[in-house]
């Protein structure tokens, strides 16, 4: 399980890392709020998220919704954080508050606890997304029951995008899936393959699914009107 520690106090952090690891969970930590975070694939199971006294709150919520799947699970950690705030952070969209420093020996239960609701089964091997599914076990792609035939790399970059519809996918995630699939990564390989899967897929406004680039950073699979 992948749980991404978006905590800028350090000391919490380290008493986060550590109890974490010792539920053998792999933690993927970051201090602040990078414009284009990249994560190991399949990306965060599970978000840890610190209010700090005198931070933007509406930032890192802001920050979250865009680099995080919505059904992501969150909690949010701090200290001495006024119940406004906290109440604020609820209707954003997290799913628990913990008042900040613990005990180590609470902490441990309440992770246990935590795991136990947010662990996911095993890796899933069909995605259902607008019609399009895609099986991971054969590499094949059906749109509405008809077989769509895409190489190797055009099926990882879409498993990616699919994977989680609206969260932002980073180029440099993008292309570590990609030479895990098919080896070194030539030049503008990345844009030459998404530009093939948006043909293939015919995604766009009529069919209820739109993949939009955010100049070289990276793309993101978004829901349109028909």
């Amino acid at each position: 399980m992948n749980v991404a520690c978006c905590i800028r106090t350090d000391a919490i952090r380290r008493q986060f890392q550590d109890a974490l690891r010792r539920h053998h969970v792999d933690v993927l930590s970051i201090a602040g709020e990078p414009a284009a975070p990249v994560w190991p694939y399949p990306g965060p199971e599970l978000v840890i998220v610190e209010l700090q006294r005198h931070a933007d709150d509406v930032s890192l919520f802001t920050w979250c919704k865009r680099y995080f799947a919505a059904d992501t699970p969150m909690l949010a950690i701090g200290s001495a954080i006024a119940p406004v705030r906290v109440a604020r952070a609820f209707d954003s969209g997290i799913d628990d508050f913990w008042d900040c420093p613990l005990d180590q020996t609470e902490l441990d239960a309440r992770l246990r606890a935590l795991l136990r609701r947010h662990r996911l089964p095993a890796v899933h091997h069909l995605i259902e997304h607008e019609g399009f599914v895609l099986d991971r076990t054969t590499g094949g792609v059906l749109d509405r029951s008809r077989a769509v035939e895409l190489t190797t790399r055009e099926f990882a970059i879409a498993w990616l995008l699919f994977s989680a519809p609206g969260r932002f996918v980073a180029r440099a995630e993008i292309c570590a899936v990609l030479q895990d699939a098919a080896g070194v990564i030539a030049d503008r390989t990345i844009e030459q393959t998404v530009q093939k899967l948006r043909t293939k897929l015919a995604l766009g406004p009529q069919r209820g699914a739109m993949l939009r680039g955010a100049g070289t950073r990276g793309y993101r699979l978004m829901p349109t009107a028909p």
